[in-house]
């Protein structure tokens, strides 16, 4: 072999692996998201509706988690709060000109039956539109209530189909009057020592747990602070569930590289074939909570091999400006993703804490709860709560 020869050829060959290896591209991860438009926020007027119809004596027992969990929370928001006023609502709406502390204190069965109204039946419906009249751009709307429906007599078979449409109706007509309209909903529990008011009539004495609902509706920017001012902590004994109910809204987004803020990163080591980035991402003025922000089940996007959630997790600096930490990975193509946080719609919890015969009493579920949370559910039938975009290239 002519040695002469094959040193130059190797030489050649090593400055060829050279020049092809200084020649692969870099891959940029792009981000774009529709930076929030700024709203200052003034302190609103918030109003406290507790239905006091019979059905709600029960829960007005010594002992009652309702009162405590209620004044507490309530006390926490009238000291965020421009004012606050108090009311008890059934067949009407009746003002009480007390304080906070003496409006908890009242809360007994034979107050409830000296501010008059009809106590005998619920007409969910027609309450939440009385409700919902009381509302305006400045006002936050607190309506604490059982939720239980009482069927009228030769009602219609598909009476609870006639209900959900009707709050269907004055929440869209509410959402039409009122820009960025929101609803927060929150199961709740307490001690029930009374009559049980069964919807197609009738009553028996219980005494155990029934669950209760606080719904919550104002301008979707004035329920998203009032949530990073008040903490729902303040809600003594807790709640069971929650859901939020909007129109979407725009999220800031940007890319983390080590500790610092980016729209555009350069990306060089790859991890079995992927490479792996954080995104930080406010999702503060969609007002889901923890549990639904964490869940990537409840997020989609179009190439789901070439781009992955791996966790979702909450940023919990209080100083930061953002609330949740997406970790992603992505393969080697280019390409471009919109990352959407859905809309589920009805969540789970309400359907299997309803309870469609209403016969009976079943520990933890609520007659036609599904069809008065379905019907505020179906005035915000958008599918995507939030997004942003990500766009994958070579340089």
């Amino acid at each position: 072999m002519n040695t002469v020869r094959l040193v130059p050829l190797l030489l050649v060959g090593l400055l060829s692996m050279l020049i092809l290896g200084s020649c692969k591209k870099s891959t940029i991860v792009e981000i774009h998201s529709n930076t929030p438009q700024q709203v200052k926020v003034v302190k609103p007027q918030v109003k406290v509706f507790l239905e006091n119809s019979g059905s709600m004596d029960g829960y007005m027992c010594s002992g009652s988690e309702l009162k405590d969990g209620i004044y507490n929370y309530l006390s926490a928001i009238n000291n965020y709060a421009d004012t606050m006023l108090l009311y008890y609502i059934n067949s009407e709406i009746i003002p009480q000109n007390t304080s906070l502390k003496q409006y908890i204190h009242n809360l007994t069965p034979s107050n409830f039956k000296l501010a008059g109204g009809n106590r005998s039946f619920s007409d969910i419906p027609q309450l939440f539109e009385s409700f919902l009249s009381k509302i305006d751009e400045n006002t936050i709307g607190i309506y604490i209530s059982d939720c239980i429906l009482d069927i009228p007599n030769h009602a219609a078979a598909d009476f609870l189909n006639i209900t959900r449409t009707d709050i269907h109706n004055h929440f869209t007509d509410k959402n039409k009057r009122i820009k960025d309209l929101a609803v927060c909903v929150y199961q709740l529990e307490s001690t029930f020592k009374g009559n049980y008011y069964f919807p197609k009539g009738g009553s028996k004495v219980y005494e155990g747990k029934r669950p209760y609902y606080m719904i919550i509706v104002g301008q979707r920017s004035l329920l998203a602070d009032l949530r990073n001012n008040v903490s729902d902590e303040t809600i003594t004994h807790g709640f069971k569930n929650y859901s939020a109910f909007s129109n979407g809204c725009d999220v800031n987004a940007v890319l983390l590289q080590g500790a610092t803020e980016t729209s555009m990163l350069k990306l060089n080591t790859m991890k079995n074939g992927r490479y792996y980035f954080d995104v930080l991402v406010n999702f503060d003025g969609t007002l889901q909570d923890n549990k639904y922000l964490s869940d990537v089940r409840n997020f989609e996007w179009i190439n789901t091999k070439k781009l992955s959630i791996e966790s979702i997790n909450q940023v919990t600096s209080a100083s930061s400006e953002y609330s949740h930490v997406m970790s992603l990975s992505i393969d080697d193509n280019v390409f471009s993703d919109m990352v959407q946080l859905k809309n589920v719609g009805l969540p789970s919890w309400v359907t299997t804490s309803s309870d469609s015969k209403g016969d009976s009493i079943i520990n933890g579920k609520t007659f036609g709860i599904d069809c008065i949370i379905g019907g505020i559910s179906d005035a915000f039938p958008q599918k995507t709560i939030a997004n942003y975009k990500l766009n994958i290239k070579k340089n």
